[in-house]
């Protein structure tokens, strides 16, 4: 082979690898998600790198300072403004680098990131979300070092505008391809725990509490001895801790959490699996619902045998949070609760404000609160339902803060195993008040120490007093 014909060989097998090297850098650019599914076009793959040359846009928060920053014109990695806010906002904000991709809110909302407003420009649309940084670092503060996973939220009940959103552990987004060999190894880490399900516990007896009322139960009487028994079973249920409550009706069985009133009244035959099946459709549940932050994971409930016949030891075991594949979203938590401060209607949470052209002078309107359902209950069956939240609240945070601040609020501790070892998942959320306005905070943290039951974030009227002190501002 004379040498001439070498060289030529040589530029081919150059050319051919320089090739396959563009090809290489835009399927990484067109992120995990475009890479593990769907065709990609020819055409689409070319417009797409077009776009990835445009300055990507940038993440607002509530108040137009900026979350997320373009890295330089050309890449899609991103620079911080705020080191500790990068962190709190982890895993809901998501990650934008060359080398990994896109995900979370910026692999949503990447097509808007890169595409201009108009044929003038090259820079790529902002995204304001209705998320308050400084909200966002006091709840990251609180649920931020449970490592086994926590997700927190705080949210305008009456129009599902969502004023912060963590998920832990945090994602330090501001050395992220620094991290990714040990992140990678978590896969925690990269999840929106606020949109996906867990044993909820007690908190589902606020769904189990509207079912009562709509059978017409809430005043009749029971007698609690600290344990109710499932007829055609011998093992019978308990109450936390083996307490007994002697004669109580709704209010003092949601008030005091009693896992065996529940029971008790699911199995009666006005309510049943068909009962509670009903209220939990109104609720929502068994539904996946899209949400312009990801897609909420379908909260579920299974009473009916393979057959479809009732399973009355499910029935009873559901009512209070605990069934074999009871599971609910933190996400779908705070939209419950939320109904229960509007008086039946169930409002859609939404974290994104507007889309803006980075040169706008004059802001685009903002995005419309909608209604995902109306009329889940009577408004009187909600006030009876905030009558026994008024209790559970005092005795969580005490009369004197409840008195001081209006809260209601509900707590769940759910028993689940981990790796052949029995904890429990931790629950709390709360009905607050502000000038005028209910806010709804829901907080979960996931596989604690049984020995911790009732105990959650230690000093609860510390963690929700902090979080309030900022929605107050």
């Amino acid at each position: 082979m004379d040498s001439k014909t070498l060289k030529n060989r040589f530029k081919w097998v150059f050319g051919v690898a320089a090739l396959l090297f563009v090809l290489l850098g835009i399927w990484l650019m067109l992120g995990p998600t475009a890479r593990m599914g769907g065709q990609v076009t020819a055409a689409a793959t070319v417009a797409h790198y077009k776009q990835s040359q445009n300055k990507r846009g940038s993440f607002l928060d509530a108040q137009m300072q900026p979350i997320a920053l373009p890295s330089r014109v050309g890449t899609q990695n991103r620079s911080y403004p705020d080191e500790e806010a990068a962190k709190a906002y982890g895993s809901v904000l998501g990650y934008s680098t060359d080398m990994y991709g896109h995900f979370g809110l910026e692999g949503l909302y990447n097509e808007v990131l890169l595409t201009p407003a108009d044929d003038k420009s090259t820079d790529g649309q902002n995204v304001q979300l209705t998320l308050n940084t400084t909200l966002q670092k006091a709840v990251a503060a609180q649920i931020g070092g449970y490592k086994e996973g926590a997700a927190g939220l705080v949210m305008n009940a009456k129009t599902g505008e969502m004023l912060a959103c963590v998920s832990a552990p945090l994602l330090d987004l501001a050395r992220f391809d620094e991290q990714y060999e040990t992140n990678s190894k978590m896969d925690a880490l990269f999840l929106n725990k606020a949109l996906l399900t867990y044993v909820p516990g007690s908190v589902m007896k606020l769904v189990t509490s509207g079912a009562i009322l709509n059978a017409g139960l809430e005043n009749e009487q029971y007698y609690d001895s600290g344990r109710e028994t499932v007829p055609g079973y011998s093992r019978p249920l308990h109450n936390y801790a083996g307490w007994s409550f002697g004669k109580i009706s709704l209010v003092g069985g949601l008030g005091n959490s009693v896992n065996t009133y529940f029971a008790h009244q699911a199995m009666n035959e006005k309510i049943g699996a068909a009962g509670l099946e009903k209220i939990q459709e109104k609720y929502l549940f068994n539904q996946k619902i899209a949400l312009d932050f990801g897609n909420m994971e379908a909260s579920t409930t299974n009473m009916r045998t393979e057959d479809g016949r009732e399973d009355l030891f499910q029935v009873a075991q559901t009512a209070f949070g605990q069934g074999d594949v009871t599971r609910m979203s933190p996400v779908h938590v705070a939209m419950i609760t939320a109904t229960l401060a509007n008086g039946g209607d169930t409002p859609k949470p939404y974290m994104v404000q507007r889309i803006v052209p980075p040169d706008t002078k004059k802001l685009p309107a903002a995005t419309k609160p909608t209604w995902l359902a109306k009329n889940v209950l009577r408004k009187s069956d909600c006030a009876f339902i905030r009558e026994g939240m008024l209790v559970s609240a005092n005795g969580t945070f005490g009369k004197e803060y409840v008195a001081e601040t209006g809260v209601r609020s509900k707590t769940g501790t759910a028993e689940v195993q981990t790796n052949g070892v029995q904890l429990v998942n931790q629950w709390l959320t709360v009905i607050a008040p502000v000038n005028g306005e209910d806010y709804i905070i829901t907080l979960m943290v996931l596989d604690q120490p049984l020995a911790n039951s009732g105990r959650l974030l230690g000093d609860p009227v510390k963690a929700i007093r902090k979080i309030l002190n900022e929605v107050t501002k």
